[in-house]
């Protein structure tokens, strides 16, 4: 037997397709267009409540909106209002800084002057003579010079002379400078003794005075006596 005949037998053995009935092939039809419309319904169905869906979300979506605007709106202008308010204080501040720094270029030439002029400012030096003649004829000349205006120098230093008196002389003798300042415009010569006196010499007469208020009477006749 050859290959050919043994499948042409094996074939004719196999059991045999039943054919389907035309009923059952009416009903399968049917089925499976209920199935197609029904799958047509659950996709539209589907489709309607994604759209409201959606809708829905929009919705919400726009009322937050509109809540956090109606809520943030006064914050934001609140907080615009404020940021305007640093800003100007900013640069107050700013130009308050740039005036302090102009301040300080410009006080520091002063400084340096008064730096100057701390160094020249006078010193005492107390001075001690052995002999008191030597000390009197010293203080002469000082007065003298100083009645015709006249300084006495050490190279370009000014030197000014005065005697050493003790704290409660010098009170006393202070207390004579109002007269002085008046007996300079009258034209008068003066000059004060130890311990606290003033001899003035004014038209051709001197006299000895040992208080201030007594000096002052004299001032005050000799404004009141005419002139020749």
């Amino acid at each position: 037997m050859n290959i050919d005949s043994y499948f042409l037998r094996q074939s004719d053995s196999m059991p045999r397709k039943k054919n389907q009935a035309p009923d059952d092939v009416e009903h399968n039809q049917r089925a499976s267009e209920a199935q197609a419309g029904a799958s047509i319904i659950a996709d539209t169905t589907a489709e309607t409540s994604l759209r409201a869906l959606r809708e829905a979300v929009g919705e919400i979506t726009a009322n937050i909106s509109k809540v956090i605007d109606n809520k943030l709106g006064p914050l934001s202008e609140l907080l615009k209002i404020h940021r305007e308010e640093l800003d100007s204080h900013g640069k107050r501040i700013t130009e308050a800084e740039q005036r302090i720094s102009a301040l300080e270029d410009a006080a520091d030439p002063v400084d340096r002057k008064l730096e100057a002029l701390e160094k020249m400012r006078p010193r005492s030096v107390l001075v001690r003579f052995h002999n008191y003649q030597d000390k009197q004829r010293v203080m002469n000349v000082a007065w003298e010079m100083g009645r015709k205006n006249e300084a006495l120098k050490y190279v370009d230093a000014t030197v000014m002379i005065f005697q050493d008196f003790s704290a409660s002389v010098l009170r006393r003798r202070r207390g004579y400078d109002g007269v002085k300042k008046q007996l300079r415009a009258l034209g008068a010569d003066y000059r004060q003794v130890y311990p606290a006196s003033l001899r003035v010499t004014c038209r051709g007469s001197t006299k000895m005075f040992h208080d201030p208020a007594t000096v002052e009477k004299y001032v005050q006749s000799l404004k009141d006596a005419p002139r020749d």
